[in-house]
């Protein structure tokens, strides 16, 4: 039986544990919560703290989830890291490209594993759009919509929110090497002080192809949605739909002769795995601690690598949006 322990109850530290639940060789022991109101509230057989160091007491401990927010994520990983223990932290990783150097530093003479929460990578609908990707030829762009009418979060912007899931996903289903941002944004929430509600993000590719992402807190309408067109077919993953993956044959059927796009589209909607992406996060969690597997989605270096884009978006929008090359 593994034992976990989790830093953090908000919103999706409650659903780790309720996630955990299910799972019969695995169970969270130690939960750490700043506020001892909070920690009162949380029924459960838990071992109960409200300082995260006195969890360095215990031996049994086989895994932490950090799910705090997004400005301790550094502070907390870094004491656990330089211990030796494999981590699980909530994304985004870190808000400094820097701070996540620095993870890595110590990474490297612990060896602790470090998987980092990009939900949506997990999705077993996103892992079959993955896996259908090559049918639909070139990729001709990308696109991603990651909006809501809030939750809005103080001290941070909705780039740091929503963006690592946009950059995640276009990074992974591109397999390409990233060269070039471009962003701009809006601060109406709270003017002036460098936190953005909406921002457009254009990513650009080795292969010179285009990512184009929309994120905001200021939308009517939620949307989770990863589009993929190629020069055959396009995929859609749509994570805040009922149908989460639409796949389009012959959307674009363009003669040579007569350069006309013929509508002969026909639309399918693939299957795929029932389980949660937070299951599929966990048991790779969970693989990586009992049985030593490598990690296949979300490690430490893409974790990293989504930091620093995302900082590099941050430069290009104080720059009124002009391109900012990623330099690996």
């Amino acid at each position: 039986m593994l034992k976990l322990a989790l830093i953090g109850a908000g919103n999706w530290g409650k659903k780790y544990l309720t996630t955990v639940k299910s799972f019969k060789d695995c169970r969270i022991k130690y939960l750490c919560v700043k506020s001892s109101d909070t920690l009162k509230s949380i029924k459960g057989e838990y071992v109960k703290t409200t300082n995260y160091k006195d969890l360095f007491k215990y031996s049994d401990i086989d895994g932490i989830i950090i799910a705090t927010p997004n400005s301790t994520h550094f502070k907390i990983a870094y004491e656990f890291l330089k211990r030796g223990y494999n981590l699980l932290i909530e994304k985004p990783m870190l808000e400094s490209y820097s701070e996540s150097l620095r993870l890595k530093s110590i990474q490297k003479i612990t060896k602790a594993r470090v998987i980092v929460g990009h939900t949506y990578l997990f999705d077993p609908a996103y892992i079959k759009m993955k896996k259908m990707i090559t049918s639909i030829g070139k990729i001709r762009y990308v696109s991603y919509d990651g909006m809501n009418n809030g939750p809005y979060r103080e001290g941070t912007s909705a780039i740091w929110d929503i963006g690592p899931h946009a950059i995640s996903l276009c990074l992974d289903i591109s397999q390409k090497k990233p060269v070039q941002v471009s962003t701009w944004a809006l601060d109406t929430l709270t003017p002036k002080k460098g936190y953005y509600d909406f921002c457009f993000i254009k990513l650009k590719f080795s292969d010179q192809t285009n990512a184009y992402i929309r994120i905001s807190w200021l939308f009517p309408v939620k949307k989770r949605e990863l589009v993929v067109v190629g020069t055959k077919d396009a995929i859609i993953y749509d994570a805040a739909g009922d149908k989460k993956l639409t796949y389009l044959e012959n959307m674009i059927d363009m003669s040579k002769k007569t350069r006309k796009i013929k509508n002969s589209m026909k639309i399918f909607y693939p299957q795929y795995d029932p389980a949660t992406p937070l299951e599929i996060e966990l048991r790779e969690f969970m693989d990586v601690i009992k049985y030593n597997k490598g990690i296949t989605q979300s490690d430490l270096d893409f974790g990293i690598k989504v930091t620093k884009i995302i900082e590099l978006a941050i430069r290009s929008i104080k720059h009124g949006g002009l391109p900012v090359d990623i330099i690996n």
